[in-house]
């Protein structure tokens, strides 16, 4: 299968690898908002969360496959083994939450499986057509509006224009804001336009760095639905060093330590997690206050 590659213009300097999948309704088909009128509060990720549609033949590819991964970095002037050797398979058709301590490699892991970047040995094998890390705003200009950035977007992975734009535009419930600058605009619009961009496009697969954290109430509700629309059809890979912000979709689970990573269940997961005691440093203490430091009850996984 020819596989294609898509740089994000200048927005930002980050690619993005994978297939184009066959979408239900062919390449253009309109993206839908889902019923959110009785869904209300935090259980509305879980309430909204159906049994997922038969895949087909599509559950037989699996999303991700690493082989034989070696990648080593700079750090402070020496190079430092990151991963050692590191094989794993992430099954299509199964959320998956990966567990691991700050120094273990999650930031890189990240970098790999969204192509960002490329393991000095060995192989990884996308079968799918994946979302970049959904708290990633690099790509987004904040010198152009809402409407340009969504365009951009769109184009890029071969959606209707119009359909993205009124899916963020029904998702952040605004009207001419959205073609205004982005510099003009308050900052929790700034902030939740990412998460309305990312579920805009309908990705095979989804990957959440970290957690997601929304203060609106209005805004939460609309975008648990939307994913738990998505994950019918995607599947979610959570990567993450916070148990507590695990999502409850999760099916498998998986440890990152060590060079290496250990697929389980996530019951598993999470006891050999929690055995493990962390040891957080300056890049973990400045995280804790960037994710945290607003409101830990608004973090929705």
């Amino acid at each position: 299968m020819k596989k294609e590659v898509f740089t994000v213009g200048s927005f930002a300097k980050m690619r993005y690898a994978g297939t184009r999948r066959r979408r239900l309704g062919g390449a253009h088909s309109r993206v839908t908002m889902v019923n959110i009128d009785t869904m209300t509060g935090r259980s509305a990720s879980v309430a909204a969360h159906p049994r997922r549609i038969d895949l087909g033949p599509e559950a037989q590819r699996p999303n991700f496959t690493l082989n034989g991964v070696t990648l080593r970095i700079k750090e402070r002037g020496r190079t430092v083994k990151i991963f050692d050797d590191m094989s794993a398979t992430f099954p299509r058709g199964r959320n998956t939450v990966v567990l691991g301590n700050r120094d273990s490699g999650i930031k890189p892991l990240i970098r790999l499986l969204t192509g960002m970047e490329n393991p000095r040995i060995g192989q990884i094998s996308r079968n799918v057509q994946m979302s970049w890390p959904m708290n990633f705003a690099g790509h987004i200009s904040t010198d152009f509006s809402m409407r340009e950035n969504a365009l951009f977007i769109a184009r890029l992975y071969g959606e209707s224009t119009r359909s993205v734009s009124e899916f963020i535009r029904e998702m952040l419930g605004i009207g001419k804001e959205y073609d205004q600058p982005m510099s003009n605009l308050p900052p929790d619009q700034k902030r939740y336009f990412p998460l309305a961009l990312v579920l805009a496009i309908e990705f095979d697969c989804y990957i959440l760095d970290k957690s997601v954290v929304i203060s609106n109430k209005e805004f939460r509700a609309r975008w648990e639905a939307a994913l738990a629309e998505r994950l019918r059809t995607a599947d979610l890979i959570q990567i993450t060093n916070k148990v507590k912000f695990i999502h409850p979709c999760h099916e498998m689970g998986a440890i990152l330590e060590d060079g290496k990573l250990r697929m389980m269940s996530v019951a598993a997961a999470v006891a050999a997690f929690n055995e493990k005691p962390s040891e957080p440093d300056m890049d973990d203490l400045e995280d804790e206050t960037e994710d945290e430091g607003d409101d830990e009850r608004n973090a929705l996984f």
